[in-house]
């Protein structure tokens, strides 16, 4: 069962990969069109053209091929160290919010008790986006619910909340659970209306901007 879920993750991060330089190479004729991964592979081809302005002569479509495990490595580098800022950054935010210690220690170890995290995280998989960004989206409501509770009264945290849902679900289809925190938390029943309206058109974006 183990060889089955490597050789997945392996096809997928080839995926990834290629679809990443093919935005890269501003062709938006990627090979493999799946969810997940969009906002991924997106940022994928981004980090691969920064790489490219501090390597050797070769034009990018040589350099990523020839030097695929370097891009893969600096790919997955980028987003470990994203996930590090955000766990260090987020309990600082939480532990200040709730003033409670023990949370911000929770809020930490959480990412680590993940089988994806521990095994995978030398993959380029979808998951390792996710948990930056499912990190940056609990603190973000934790911040509000103890902090700024007024605050999901105004039409920004409407509009703030759905572009986080739509990202979110462009990026992994299971972060759609996550859906019902701004959902129950917007008071007014048409700020909820706004709410799933611009949730799905953020979705319809993040997930399509790519072509």
């Amino acid at each position: 069962m183990k060889g089955i879920i490597i050789h997945h993750l392996l096809i997928l991060s080839s995926s990834i990969f290629f679809n990443s330089l093919c935005l890269g190479e501003l062709n938006p004729n990627v090979g493999h069109v799946d969810n997940p991964g969009t906002t991924l592979q997106c940022s994928g081809a981004v980090i691969m053209r920064l790489t490219h302005l501090f390597s050797s002569g070769n034009s990018f479509l040589e350099d990523v091929i020839i030097n695929h495990e370097k891009y893969l490595l600096i790919i997955c580098f980028s987003l470990v160290l994203l996930a590090s800022i955000v766990i260090f950054l987020g309990a600082f935010v939480i532990e200040r919010s709730t003033n409670n210690l023990i949370f911000g220690l929770l809020f930490q170890i959480a990412p680590f008790l993940s089988f994806y995290v521990l095994h995978f995280v030398s993959r380029v998989i979808p998951e390792h986006f996710f948990i930056w960004f499912t990190l940056s989206f609990m603190v973000f409501f934790i911040y509000i619910i103890y902090k700024r509770p007024n605050f999901t009264n105004k039409n920004l945290f409407t509009i703030f909340s759905a572009l986080m849902v739509g990202f979110g679900i462009a990026t992994k289809i299971y972060f759609a659970v996550f859906i019902f925190f701004p959902f129950l938390l917007i008071p007014k029943l048409k700020g909820k209306f706004l709410f799933i309206c611009l949730s799905f058109v953020f979705l319809f974006y993040f997930s399509l901007f790519r072509s």
